[in-house]
């Protein structure tokens, strides 16, 4: 029979106590003094166990040293919550649109976005409800980050910005991502709408970076970190659609293989009330500028968080019958690295 765990009001405090910035890293450390069941010198991930008096976690908050006993009693919550609730850990993938399917005045149609922990997403908005400050200090959660309307001033608050100003917020937003934690990876799918004149670039895109993203958890359940993911897309993307599709590739998988790391079929929440969805908003539009318009000075300041491994860019795909010439990053590293590399679709 499976023991209850009873915490005291001395733990709760001590548990809430740990600042969100803060968490992950003694999470990681209180998972592998899990593991070995002892106290010993750690200095990885930030922080370092004394041997019988505490754990001391380095931050971009600063240092902040925890007693043995709370720690303890934050191992138990640890393992608690590792045995009652996968969702605490789960990679979120929150993927939004850039470019139209049917403008046959853009070449281009990409689905991209950005993964992190769950407990990491907090992190994302307080960064970017910051930026939002400098628009509407009265209301900052009220301001949508939309890279489209952004860009060409077409709304408030982005209406009477100068166009340096308004590269300057498009920009903002994607160095929070390559400012933001190791663990943060982003996904997209560029395709070229003309070499798949008979395919649907939606489809064939969201089925190309479920893949990937199963591919990427599989990586991580391999190097001992069994997560599932879970993929969260904005409401104006084809939901029906979408749904029938992830029902199909988790029952009889995709044209690569069975999905066997996706926790449920996708979430659809609106963009307006989700900081991270407005994030993958950026983060399809600076690959879509990149492909669609030629300009790179919004993909190069996010282009090394793409999932990468062995040398291969998995996250970052480009669709294009000529694709074997291309000289953008993704292609450039399946042929410097292992030409088709065996992990990833073609």
């Amino acid at each position: 029979m499976t023991k209850r765990v009873v915490f005291s009001d001395e733990a709760r405090a001590d548990i809430r106590g740990i600042d969100r910035e803060t968490a992950p890293r003694l999470l990681k450390a209180l998972a592998r003094f899990l593991e070995t069941r002892s106290w010993r010198p750690e200095l990885s991930a930030g922080s370092v166990f004394g041997a019988s008096t505490g754990c001391l976690t380095e931050s971009r908050s600063g240092k902040r040293w925890y007693t043995k006993n709370a720690v303890e009693r934050a191992a138990i919550a640890v393992r608690w919550v590792k045995a009652h609730s996968a969702a605490f850990f789960m990679y979120l993938l929150y993927l939004d649109d850039a470019g139209s399917p049917g403008n046959i005045n853009e070449e281009y149609f990409v689905l991209g976005g950005i993964c992190v922990y769950e407990a990491q997403a907090d992190w994302f908005t307080r960064e970017i409800d910051k930026l939002a400050a400098a628009f509407d200090p009265t209301s900052p959660e009220d301001v949508e980050f939309h890279a489209s309307t952004i860009f060409s001033r077409r709304e408030g608050p982005w209406k009477g910005l100068g166009i340096d100003d308004a590269r300057g917020a498009l920009k903002g937003v994607l160095n929070v991502v390559r400012s933001s934690y190791n663990t943060t990876r982003l996904f997209a799918c560029a395709i070229h709408k003309q070499s798949y004149p008979n395919q649907d670039p939606v489809e064939s895109a969201f089925e190309d970076l479920c893949q990937r993203f199963d591919l990427f958890l599989a990586r991580q359940r391999q190097a001992g970190d069994p997560q599932r993911g879970l993929l969260i897309l904005d409401k104006t993307t084809r939901e029906t659609t979408i749904q029938r599709l992830s029902r199909e590739f988790r029952k009889v998988g995709t044209k690569w293989g069975v999905l066997r790391n996706l926790a449920d079929t996708p979430l659809f929440v609106d963009s307006r009330a989700s900081r991270l969805v407005q994030i993958a908003d950026h983060v399809a539009y600076a690959v879509f500028r990149r492909y669609n318009s030629g300009d790179a000075q919004y993909l190069d300041i996010i282009a090394s968080r793409f999932d990468e491994a062995d040398g291969v860019i998995h996250g970052l795909v480009h669709k294009h019958a000529e694709r074997s010439i291309c000289t953008c990053p993704g292609c450039l590293s399946r042929r410097r690295g292992r030409g088709s590399s065996p992990e990833s679709p073609k």
